[in-house]
């Protein structure tokens, strides 16, 4: 079993290159917005940020999906910038897209996804458990021209057109 320090050890490695590189993208916040109790097990379901200083942070989460997703589920992926305290100004970034097409986005969401144990050939996912112990961004996931805010990346995942099944938010700050 892989420990934490070497989660840590990598993520301080990709930060001191993102560091090298100019930009700094420091995790300060997750909460799960909502959860469908048909869907997934509340208690058991959990997204939180792990500080290993004030400088560098990991996203560690566990969803235990307790019924198959609808092979018509939509993920909706957006990014939003902080102004005058509210994050309401639009990050320019705005996904959505079949859950299991965005398997294959190869920029974030794809990733972030295989991280969690939903892969192409694994979609829609089936009943189980879904995470990852430690996950930071690094600065290939960022634009050349991001420039320095606070953020809110809002993931929410959809069926039926209109009903909510998962709705995560996560706080970062690009410095």
């Amino acid at each position: 079993m892989i420990g934490k320090n070497f989660f840590s050890f990598l993520f301080v490695a990709s930060s001191c290159i993102s560091q090298i590189q100019g930009l700094i993208c420091h995790l300060e916040g997750a909460e799960v917005v909502f959860m469908d109790p048909e869907y997934f097990d509340e208690e058991s379901s959990e997204i939180e940020i792990i500080y290993l200083n004030s400088t560098f942070s990991g996203l560690s989460s566990n969803f235990t999906l307790i019924k198959q997703l609808p092979d018509s589920v939509m993920g909706h992926f957006n990014l939003y910038l902080k102004s005058m305290g509210d994050y309401t100004v639009s990050g320019g970034i705005s996904v959505s897209m079949p859950l299991c097409e965005m398997t294959n986005e190869p920029i974030v969401m794809g990733k972030i996804l295989s991280l969690l144990g939903v892969t192409a050939d694994r979609c829609p996912p089936p009943p189980g458990l879904y995470g990852m112990p430690f996950w930071s961004p690094t600065v290939d996931l960022l634009p050349d021209s991001m420039p320095g805010n606070d953020y809110k990346v809002s993931f929410a995942v959809e069926s039926d057109g209109d009903r909510v099944l998962l709705d995560l938010a996560i706080y970062a700050q690009v410095f």
